[in-house]
């Protein structure tokens, strides 16, 4: 038995919901605040400074999995039993990816390798700064290190020094968006999670959701859209369900290129049988 399945999952609590990602598409959200397992990186000049270091992140995402129907019921006890399933290569054309999971431990998260860029607050460069020299002016001026930075201080330089430090801060500038995009496909291998039933909270081995995701990259991107012969399946609990997301994929057959109503019908399925045999 494989130990994938063939399609891409998004689950989803409420036929709405589907409703909205036939209308819209899938729209990329911010996902519960998540903290990365990353050491806080002690040789940078900023680590004893509170506040300049942050193991928080926020990206706007759409999560998908690929676990097999036949072992999916505690996931959706915890995401929602209504669901579309993608076809993996419209998943892979639109850049949705498998993500990395990551521990305290995994080598090029230690120290000051691979991630120390990102874990200074992103804001210092989509808010108020244009260059990496900037940003760390204002983060010595924050932290009492010097006391104002301004152009004047790059004019006194020699022309070649000038020219060197402008084309440093285009690669720089150039790694550290990099290198922030790469932590939006990087999740904790275990971690807090809150019971969307129960409230509680335990430990959760996130490794075992077989998450795929496509992350927003830049404020332009849209929404991930499709056609029906992208969708394999689409589940809901019961008939009239079925019967209110056919006239949902009906009022957009022109953008999804539905020709016969049947082809759309054949599609959804109930779920709760469905998963009494698997």
């Amino acid at each position: 038995m494989s130990r994938s399945a063939n399609a891409l999952f998004h689950y989803t609590s409420s036929l709405d919901n589907l409703k909205g990602i036939i209308a819209n598409g899938f729209e990329h959200r911010p996902p519960v605040e998540e903290e990365l397992p990353l050491r806080g990186f002690i040789k940078s000049i900023f680590y004893k400074f509170p506040g300049l270091i942050s193991h928080q992140f926020k990206w706007e995402v759409v999560c998908f999995c690929d676990i097999p129907l036949s072992n999916i019921g505690e996931h959706i006890g915890q995401y929602g039993k209504y669901c579309i399933a993608m076809d993996k290569e419209w998943g892979m054309h639109k850049g949705v990816t498998p993500i990395r999971y990551v521990h305290y431990d995994t080598p090029d998260l230690q120290d000051d390798q691979f991630m120390k860029s990102i874990e200074y607050k992103k804001s210092h460069i989509e808010g108020n700064y244009n260059n990496m020299i900037d940003m760390i002016a204002q983060m010595l001026i924050d932290t009492n290190q010097i006391d104002s930075f301004g152009k004047n201080d790059l004019d006194v330089l020699p022309k070649k020094i000038q020219l060197i430090l402008s084309h440093l801060n285009i690669e720089l500038s150039s790694l550290l968006e990099h290198m922030f995009t790469s932590g939006g496909y990087l999740r904790s291998y275990t971690g807090q999670w809150k019971d969307r039933q129960t409230g509680q909270i335990s430990e959760r081995l996130f490794y075992e959701e077989r998450e795929w995701r496509s992350l927003k990259r830049n404020p332009n991107q849209g929404n991930l859209t499709f056609k029906l012969s992208d969708i394999k399946a689409l589940f809901v609990q019961t008939e009239n369900d079925r019967n209110l997301l056919v006239e949902s994929l009906m009022n957009k057959s022109k953008q999804l290129e539905i020709t016969d109503e049947n082809h759309a019908r054949h599609k959804i399925f109930l779920i709760d049988p469905l998963l009494d045999i698997v």
